[in-house]
């Protein structure tokens, strides 16, 4: 079972690296991002977590072998918007509305326990 809030983490925590690092390298390019989750037939993400445990409808990947969340093109201006995109069309991918982890401006919301 995934750790969706830790899921959400990870994609806000990428983002904002690729914002410093294309910071770093002076590039402003629009790039385009993606989720794969390589081999993870059966693998299931619960809408929500109370402390280390899923909470909620638990939906299963049964679509295929690997899941591949298609690229968004950004230009990262504000890596946290874009990384509740694309936190969203992750969880749309379980079939879930979106992501629960991320506030309506975007910020990441994980919680404490």
């Amino acid at each position: 079972m995934l750790l969706g809030w830790a899921v959400a983490e990870v994609v806000r925590n990428f983002l904002h690296f690729l914002v410093a690092l294309r910071a770093q390298a002076g590039i402003n390019d629009p790039h385009l991002v993606g989720i794969w989750l390589y081999n993870c037939l059966g693998v299931g993400l619960p809408l929500r977590f109370i402390g280390r445990f899923g909470h909620g409808p638990v939906n299963q990947w049964n679509e295929g072998n690997d899941l591949f969340v298609g690229p968004m093109l950004t230009h990262l201006d504000a890596p946290d918007p874009a990384a509740k995109q694309l936190a969203d069309r992750f969880w749309n991918a379980f079939h879930f509305g979106g992501c629960p982890f991320f506030g309506a401006d975007g910020t990441l919301a994980i919680p404490e326990n």
